[in-house]
């Protein structure tokens, strides 16, 4: 945790409770208010990277309304790439419209993953390994593949258990863009499932076979 962080959220907070000040927030560095409708921040997402000097970090913000994630946005500011979605109305790069890739052979799938101890301390190495057959799969920071994923670039982005807040923006994100969200399972993600396979429609059941836990 550094200042930027626990700074960023409060000034966040401040400016979303003078515009809906019954909404719930939930923060990464401790904000807890719940509401029919809340937001879910993450200041700085990339915390390691923004420490020591590396750009690649992002502030990520969701709104959830009950148990569906309803709008996100992220942004890079070092980067100056601003994504935006809202539920019916489409996800949006900078201002031009994000569509997820049409790739269904797992043989030509790019994919990225999350850190590698997330699938260990699940018990979902194995299942992480099976997907080397696959063009490439590579170990790659979320505030970097997503942005990719989003424009068809990378076929599908998996991760083990996270943090709401890591990943709450791209659920809305990925479905506005014409993808998919669920867990290892197949079953469609909610903010309460431990893993998560963000890919496009062709995809998921290939992934799902070799990820099934």
């Amino acid at each position: 945790m550094t200042i930027a962080d626990t700074e960023g959220e409060r000034a966040i907070v401040a400016v979303l409770k003078k515009k809906f000040p019954e909404h719930g927030f939930i923060g990464e560095e401790g904000t807890q208010k719940k509401g029919d409708y809340t937001w879910i921040i993450d200041s700085v997402d990339g915390t390691y990277n923004f420490e020591r000097g590396i750009p690649d970090w992002c502030v990520l913000v969701a709104l959830l309304h009950k148990d569906t994630v309803v709008a996100g946005v992220y942004w890079a500011p070092v980067h100056k790439v601003l994504i935006h979605a809202e539920k019916g109305a489409g996800c949006f790069i900078n201002g031009t419209r994000a569509v997820v890739s049409e790739t269904s052979e797992l043989s030509k799938a790019y994919i990225a993953f999350n850190m590698i101890d997330k699938f260990e301390r699940a018990g979902l190495e194995k299942q992480l390994f099976k997907l080397a057959r696959t063009k490439t799969l590579r170990n790659m920071d979320k505030w970097l593949s997503f942005p990719y994923f989003l424009q068809g670039k990378i076929d599908a982005r998996i991760h083990g258990p996270p943090h709401f807040w890591d990943i709450a923006p791209f659920i809305v994100m990925t479905e506005e863009a014409g993808g998919v969200v669920a867990d290892f399972n197949g079953k469609p993600a909610t903010k309460d499932s431990k893993t998560f396979i963000f890919t496009n429609k062709q995809l998921l059941p290939t992934l799902v076979e070799y990820l099934h836990e």
